[in-house]
């Protein structure tokens, strides 16, 4: 549903060309780049609303390629509204910074949107981002833009912040952010970092301003000692939780980085769930090993009862391999070993046959009486001489 974009888009054009006759709106479409509409410089508000309602959406949204030049091809441009549903689907999330000039006031209305970089979007260009699903009514919304394009409010918060990192690193947040409050009131900002040595004092330098200008510094020095220090991992847990959104304004979510950091200070991140476990039995039953700094008791009980049923388990292995081991060698010493063995005699069964030839005749005694063979042939050849008696 588009309809409260629209709304705000055509009050905001008609609320310019009323003060401005001379005023123009460019109309850029983007998909995987940046589509100029051919003709540009409508005059009437229904104009461009008719040429959005004729948009083709194609699903490519590459977020890296929006640009809000002052001036380009001789035309200066005042500033953006850039109306998306903020799913960066083709190249780079996010975009050059020296390519955010001009104010850019970001719309959208997709609760799955990309909002840290959308956020950059606007805040590097002293714009804002506005949620359309929690924002407030249009009205408030075109008076809060029209404001800050006069300059009534100007897009006052931190810029950025100088240390030396050989003496603290990866301070969060780091990415320009506005600070929002009543004119003349004081409003708390917190940093969180890793100071790599105790006992040395280290200097930090943080400015506050436009996107323009520095326009309030802020110098502090600090000592760390063992009495400032804490053994509670709500600090540590709160910097992890702002290097996450620190990496997720990139627009990639490196996912095994946020995995990481979400297991070791014990935080849900992208992808994971949170399993809530109190007990020694709790982590045994879902194999779970807590952070060590952080629950060292019952990390080493884990690892005491892992080791005992790593070795308990290889005691294990080793009893069968000797078991087996055991009846192969049994088995082979068997073979081995000489057996005598008999082999009973068995008497062949006499065969019988008769044989004649013309020359030679035997009869019943007598074919008794001859020696016995095992194979007795017959054939029509002579046959030999009788043995003389």
């Amino acid at each position: 549903d588009k309809t409260k974009e629209f709304e705000i888009i055509q009050t905001l054009i008609d609320a310019e060309l009323s003060q401005n006759k001379e005023c123009k709106v460019d109309l850029i479409i983007l998909r995987n780049g940046l589509e100029k509409l051919r003709p540009s410089g409508f005059g009437k508000s229904a104009d461009v609303i008719q040429e959005l309602k004729k948009v083709v959406y194609d699903g490519a949204t590459a977020l890296s390629e929006i640009r809000t030049p002052k001036t380009e091809g001789g035309i200066e441009y005042g500033y953006y509204i850039v109306a998306t549903d903020g799913l960066g689907s083709v190249g780079r999330k996010k975009p050059k910074v020296d390519d955010l000039q001009a104010q850019a006031f970001v719309l959208s209305s997709e609760s799955s949107n990309n909002s840290t970089v959308l956020k950059f979007i606007a805040e590097k260009t002293g714009g804002k981002y506005y949620n359309l699903l929690t924002s407030a009514a249009s009205k408030t919304i075109i008076s809060d833009i029209q404001d800050r394009v006069s300059g009534k409010i100007t897009s006052f918060g931190f810029r950025n912040i100088k240390y030396n990192r050989t003496e603290v690193e990866q301070i969060f947040p780091k990415r320009p952010f506005e600070i929002s409050g009543p004119a003349g009131t004081y409003q708390r900002v917190t940093f969180c970092g890793i100071l790599r040595k105790k006992g040395k004092t280290v200097a930090i330098e943080i400015n506050y301003g436009t996107p323009q200008a520095t326009s309030y510094t802020s110098k502090i020095s600090l000592t760390p000692t063992e009495e400032k220090s804490t053994s509670s991992h709500l600090i540590s847990r709160y910097w992890a939780q702002q290097k996450v959104s620190d990496l997720k304004s990139y627009g990639s979510k490196p996912k095994s980085e946020l995995t990481k950091l979400g297991q070791r200070y014990g935080f849900v991140t992208e992808g994971t769930s949170l399993l809530i476990l109190s007990t020694l039995e709790e982590y045994l039953k879902y194999n779970v090993v807590p952070d060590p700094d952080a629950m060292p008791a019952i990390a080493k009980q884990i690892n005491d009862k892992k080791k005992l049923e790593l070795d308990q388990e290889q005691q294990r292995i080793r009893s069968k391999l000797s078991t087996v081991e055991s009846k192969w060698r049994s088995i082979t010493n068997t073979r081995n070993r000489s057996v005598s063995t008999h082999t009973p005699s068995v008497k062949p069964s006499p065969t019988y046959s008769t044989l004649q030839s013309d020359s030679f005749e035997m009869d019943d005694e007598e074919m008794l009486s001859a020696p016995r063979s095992r194979t007795v042939t017959s054939s029509n050849s002579a046959a030999p001489a009788p043995r003389p008696s």
